[in-house]
């Protein structure tokens, strides 16, 4: 391999972990935001959709 692909390729694999540890942190974000909002609309549109014909 040429000097310049290992430095890329060294570049790449120091970068994976703090990125790795970045998704985690947004994967929980997006966890807590979703689990709040289901709390929040919890029971807000029960039975708002409903056929006109059967009532």
């Amino acid at each position: 391999m040429s000097l310049g692909l290992q430095v890329v390729l060294k570049s790449i694999m120091k970068a994976m972990v703090p990125l790795l540890q970045i998704g985690l942190l947004l994967f929980f974000a997006i966890l807590m935001f979703a689990i709040i909002g289901l709390d929040f609309y919890m029971g807000k549109f029960h039975r708002t959709c409903f056929r006109n014909d059967t009532g």
